[in-house]
């Protein structure tokens, strides 16, 4: 996987249950009741009138599979946690949600819009487990 030195992302409450399946191995996202709509990060159903407190909403096991929408390599380090040459992508889900992340377990040279991804969990020594996505 990767050997990034990791910075502790910030969140709040509402992403609490997305890093608690990640402990489990598990990739959660926001689906709703009604429609079967996903969203990722914390968020509403755009489809139609959400419920008071996101009531429609419920945190699911999602497939963890996608394909690179977008992405750049990284040549020039900014932080010493972050070694460089590393992949920042944008992956497109199959559910539909874009999540930002970082692509491994091959060469930076390697990857390709529309290459096929799929989620992979790091241990990070400040005891989270966070997402990132490798080819299939």
């Amino acid at each position: 996987m990767s050997n990034f030195g990791f910075p502790s992302p910030q969140f709040n409450e509402d992403m609490q249950p997305f890093f608690e399946g990640t402990a489990q191995r598990k990739f959660k996202m926001m689906r709703c009741r009604q429609c079967g709509f996903w969203n990722w990060p914390y968020g509403g159903c755009r489809n139609h009138d959400n419920e008071a407190y996101l009531a429609n909403m419920e945190w699911s096991d999602a497939s963890g599979r996608g394909k690179v929408h977008s992405f750049t390599i990284a040549r020039v380090p900014f932080n010493d946690a972050f070694p460089v040459p590393y992949v920042y992508a944008i992956v497109e889900l199959d559910e539909g949600p874009i999540i930002p992340t970082n692509i491994v377990g091959c060469a930076p040279e390697d990857v390709r819009i529309d290459m096929p991804v799929t989620v992979v969990f790091e241990d990070a020594p400040n005891g989270l487990v966070l997402p990132r996505f490798k080819p299939v």
